[in-house]
């Protein structure tokens, strides 16, 4: 028989950062969820249902009727009966008959509630969609081994300048067949570098004969590029770098240094972005070059 595919998701939405590319996009129409449903209460024929009893009462004791081993012999006085006067026949009880108390009522069997399986979930592919080389035609081929079952996909193949387009089609399983829908509407993204190194750590500030020599801690970026030395009058003047290039090594010799002057560092990293990327300053240090 025909079926029909299912419906493509909506536009994926691309978000990234050095390392990772995470794409997510929301539920298709008509997606098949992955849950349990309980059939109606009456649905069961009663099969394999829980009967509970309700408790029985043992009926109250009864005295036995006469002609019942334990019952007053005929003629016997009656216990506790006053004395008959002499001459008068003694009182015989009548015979007591009992009836057995009723069957307990049984609540009716309780309807079976049998679990109704839904069909397999919804899962999803991926693609990175791309210009056709020339050349014989290639299937696609997902970005991952398997079906995703979350709308979501972690893409590590992160290279800054370089764009990825990617879609994603819906994946259901009718008798067995694979059934897919279309693709969705792409999104492509251009991996570009507008990440920051961190802020360099550690300065410190030695002030000498002429000169005050600054260190701090090397930062660890494979794309940096060497570091920006500011300077400022303590206190409160505006710090203002004080090389035109990044320094590559993390020291610097600052031999502009007035002597008798106090004056403020600081440090800030930079990479190999175009345009680059700069950190956040380092702490400040004061330092006076005697």
């Amino acid at each position: 028989p025909l079926v029909t595919p299912p419906y493509a998701p909506p536009t994926p939405v691309v978000t990234y950062d050095e390392e990772v590319a995470t794409v997510v996009w929301e539920l298709p129409v008509g997606v098949r969820r992955s849950v349990q449903i309980t059939a109606a209460p009456g649905a069961g024929s009663g099969v394999g249902a829980t009967i509970q009893s309700a408790p029985v009462t043992a009926p109250a004791a009864a005295s036995p009727p006469a002609g019942i081993p334990g019952a007053p012999a005929a003629g016997a006085p009656v216990v506790g009966a006053p004395p008959a006067p002499p001459g008068t026949l003694p009182i015989v009880p009548e015979p007591v008959s009992v009836t057995p108390p009723p069957p307990p009522l049984l609540p009716p069997p309780l309807p079976s509630t049998p679990i109704v399986e839904w069909p397999q979930a919804s899962r999803y592919e991926l693609f990175e969609i791309v210009e056709a080389a020339e050349g014989p035609l290639v299937m696609p081929r997902p970005l991952h081994l398997l079906p995703l079952a979350a709308p979501t996909y972690p893409d590590k193949r992160v290279e800054f300048g370089v764009e990825r387009c990617y879609a994603v089609v819906t994946l259901d399983v009718v008798s067995e067949l694979e059934i897919r829908s279309a693709f969705s509407a792409p999104t492509c993204v251009t991996f570009l570098d507008t990440f920051a190194p961190a802020a360099p750590t550690g300065l410190n500030a030695v002030g000498s004969e002429g000169a005050v020599s600054l260190s701090w801690e090397p930062n660890e970026e494979e794309d940096l590029v060497g570091y920006l030395v500011l300077r400022g009058v303590a206190p409160g003047e505006t710090l203002l770098p004080l090389t035109a290039e990044a320094v590559r090594e993390s020291t610097y010799r600052d031999n502009t240094a007035l002597p008798g002057v106090r004056y403020v560092y600081t440090v800030q990293a930079v990479d190999d972005a175009v345009p680059p990327n700069i950190s956040l300053a380092s702490e400040t240090f004061d330092a006076t070059a005697r």
